[in-house]
C-alpha cells in the first residue's frame, strides 16, 4: 500500500502486526499529548519511530542495516507481540504510580538565593573551557567539526574511555553553569559570556547529535515556554529527529558529503541511526542472554577496566563481535537491554521499572506549579532528561546511562558547589 513521500508499507501477518503496534503505541502517545510535557511522552514518540514505522518501512522494502537477510516471520511476529505487551504494561504501571502532589511537597527541589554566584558561574565555565583546550590542543576546529574530532581520538595515545570521560566532564561545566544562571538576576555581560561558553563546549556541528539533543531541547524549554505544551513538544523532538539530526549528521563525514543538505533523502530512514528494532530482533534471534552480567558492567559504569579486566562492554558492541560485523557502534535498545539480561522475563522487568521511574520523575515537577516553571535550575535538569530519554531508550544501556547519570551527578554538584559553596 502506498502512502506519502514514495514509501510503501505491507500489510500481511507482520506489516498487521507493525500497524497494531503502531495504532496502540499512538494512541498512548496522544494521551499524553495535552497539558505539560512528560517522560512518558517521548518513551511513546520512540516506540512510534523505532520499533513501529521506521521498521515496517525496513520490513516492506527488504532493507536491512547490519544483518545479510531479513528476519522470519516468526521473530518479527514474536518481537512485535512482545513490544506492544511491554507498552501496554508500561501504560498501566505508569498510571499506577503517577500521583500528583501538592506543590509545597516539592518546595525543596526549588533552588534560589538572594545573591548570584557569578564569579563560582564564570570560573566552572571557564574551567570547561580551558579544559577542552588542553585536551583539544593546537586542533581547536575540532571542537566544531566533529569529523576532526573524531579524527584526533582516533590519535590520543590515551585510554579512549578516560578521553571520553573527561570530555563529557569539561563540555557539561559551561552547561550547567549556563542553567544556573537562569535562576538567578545574572547581568546581561555575564550571561552572555555563560551563553557563550556553552555554545562552544556543545558546538553543534562538533558533538554527537544525542548530545546536541540533551544540551539544545532544554534551552529552548527554558526560553520559549510554548514548547513545553506536550504537542508542541512532540512536535519539536519529531523534527530534531527527522530533520536537525540529519543534517548534523553530515559534519561527521565532511569528507565524504560532496554538498550540506538541508533535508534528508529517503536513504536517511534506512540507515544505522535506526538500527535499533533489528539489532533487539538479533538478540532475540542468537538467544543474547546474560544472566544480569551487562546490567551489572552498566551499574557499575564507574569502575575502571584495569580494576575489572573482565568488566562487560556494551550489549551492542558484543552483539557486534559476537556476529562478526566490521562496526561494533550498534545501539540496543532500553527494552532489548532487558532481554539481554534477563529473556523475555527482562523485556517485561525494565519495562515496568522504565514506567514507576518515569511515573515518579513526571509525578514531582508536574505537581511543582507555575513557580518551578518559570524559571529554576532543577527545572532545566528535569529538561535535560527529557532530552537525555531517546539517547536512553536506543542504547546500548552501558554508553547512555553513564553519560546521563554523570550529567545529572555534574549538575547536582554545580548546584552545591556554585550556590551553597
Amino acid at each position: 500500500m502506498a502512502f506519502p513521500f514514495g514509501f510503501d508499507f505491507s500489510f500481511d501477518a507482520v506489516g498487521c502486526s507493525f500497524f497494531l503496534s503502531l495504532v496502540l503505541s499512538t494512541f498512548f502517545l496522544f494521551k499524553y499529548s495535552s497539558g505539560h510535557i512528560r517522560l512518558i511522552s517521548v518513551y511513546y514518540l520512540f516506540s512510534v519511530l523505532f520499533f513501529c514505522l521506521i521498521p515496517w518501512l525496513h520490513y516492506t522494502s527488504g532493507r536491512v542495516v547490519w544483518v545479510t537477510s531479513q528476519f522470519s516471520p516468526n521473530i518479527l511476529l514474536s518481537i512485535n507481540f512482545i513490544i506492544i505487551s511491554a507498552n501496554i504494561l508500561t501504560y498501566f504501571v505508569y498510571g499506577v504510580f503517577f500521583e500528583l502532589k501538592s506543590s509545597r511537597s516539592i518546595s525543596r527541589h526549588i533552588v534560589g538565593g538572594s545573591a548570584s554566584p557569578i564569579f563560582r558561574m564564570v570560573g566552572a565555565s571557564s574551567v570547561g573551557l580551558v579544559g577542552l583546550y588542553v585536551l583539544y590542543g593546537s586542533s581547536i576546529s575540532s571542537l566544531f567539526i566533529r569529523e576532526l574530532s573524531e579524527i584526533q581520538e582516533t590519535e590520543f595515545s590515551g585510554d579512549s574511555a578516560v578521553l571520553a570521560l573527561m570530555k563529557h566532564i569539561f563540555r557539561l561545566l559551561p552547561v550547567f553553569s549556563f542553567f544556573l544562571s537562569y535562576s538567578f538576576p545574572v547581568g546581561k555581560l555575564t550571561k552572555t559570556f555563560l551563553f557563550f561558553a556553552l555554545a562552544v563546549a556543545v558546538f553543534p556541528t562538533g558533538v554527537p547529535r544525542y548530545l546536541v539533543g540533551v544540551v539544545y531541547i532544554p534551552l529552548l524549554l527554558l526560553f520559549v515556554p510554548r514548547l513545553r505544551a506536550a504537542s508542541a513538544f512532540i512536535a519539536l523532538l519529531l523534527a530534531a529527529i527527522l530533520f536537525v539530526f540529519p543534517f548534523l549528521e553530515q559534519f561527521r563525514r565532511l569528507s565524504e558529503t560532496d554538498a550540506i543538505k538541508l533535508f534528508p533523502d529517503s536513504e536517511f530512514f534506512f540507515a544505522a541511526h535506526f538500527d535499533a528494532f533489528e539489532n533487539f530482533c538479533s538478540a532475540f534471534d542468537q538467544s543474547f542472554i546474560t544472566n544480569g552480567f551487562q546490567l551489572l558492567g552498566t551499574v557499575l559504569f564507574f569502575v575502571p577496566r584495569s580494576i575489572w579486566p573482565n568488566k562487560p562492554f556494551g550489549s551492542g558492541y558484543t552483539l557486534a563481535h559476537n556476529l562478526h560485523y566490521g562496526f561494533d557502534n550498534l545501539s540496543m535498545p532500553w527494552l532489548g537491554e532487558g532481554f539481554v539480561n534477563f529473556g523475555v522475563l527482562g523485556i517485561f522487568l525494565y519495562a515496568v521499572f522504565a514506567a514507576f521511574l518515569m511515573a515518579k520523575i513526571d509525578s514531582t515537577f508536574l505537581s511543582s506549579g507555575k513557580k518551578f516553571w518559570a524559571g529554576n535550575y532543577n527545572a532545566a535538569i528535569y529538561f535535560y532528561a527529557l532530552g537525555s530519554l531517546v539517547f536512553v531508550l536506543r542504547g546500548d544501556s552501558m554508553s547512555a546511562v553513564a553519560y546521563v547519570s554523570g550529567g545529572v551527578i555534574i549538575a547536582k554538584l554545580i548546584s552545591f558547589g556554585l550556590y551553597l559553596g
